[in-house]
């Protein structure tokens, strides 16, 4: 459930990767989405990592941990298998795929500031199939292509935490004015 609230997010709340596009139009990048921009002393925010390629996904290996100063980090257990689908952006269609996703929960206020992870990528590029025989039966060959991308950093900001007026008490304890 948290995968599918993570993808539908404003663009300008996530922190879009450098792009490698080659000469044949193979495409990979990756986003860090963070569920809100902004997170209130004592509470957490979901950040996921999202892979976005134009060709499907064969072998994917990242080895950065995401450590974040001032907050305590906790990696969520997924099957990235069942995370994988398409998006339409820019009137192109992507494969994409959650890496990871991770709880951030701050330990002061101020500014959190989420790393650049590396990934690398071996894509399968579809072969136009020249036998017909072939092309009946669903046979397809692939010519795999080596990509790498990383996300920019994140920053969300904390904030502390709301005072509540005499009025808010009260209403709270079930007296009103």
């Amino acid at each position: 459930m948290c995968v599918l609230l993570s993808l539908c997010l404003p663009l300008q709340a996530e922190g879009t990767g450098a792009s490698a596009k080659d000469e044949e139009g193979v495409e990979f990048f990756v986003r860090a989405v963070p569920d809100r921009a902004e997170v209130i002393y004592g509470d957490s925010c979901l950040v996921s990592y999202v892979l976005y390629a134009s060709v499907p996904f064969v072998k994917v290996e990242c080895k950065d941990e995401v450590k974040v100063k001032n907050a305590h980090v906790r990696r969520l257990d997924i099957r990235r298998e069942a995370t994988s689908g398409y998006v339409v952006e820019n009137g192109r269609r992507y494969h994409t795929l959650v890496w990871a996703q991770y709880v951030v929960a701050p330990e002061r206020m101020g500014e959190l500031i989420l790393p650049a992870c590396k990934f690398k990528a071996v894509l399968g590029v579809p072969e136009p199939v020249r036998d017909p025989f072939e092309a009946f039966l669903g046979r397809r060959r692939v010519r795999e292509v080596e990509k790498s991308a990383a996300n920019d950093k994140i920053h969300i900001k904390v904030k502390e935490k709301p005072r509540h007026t005499s009025k808010e008490l009260l209403r709270r304890k079930g007296t009103f004015m």
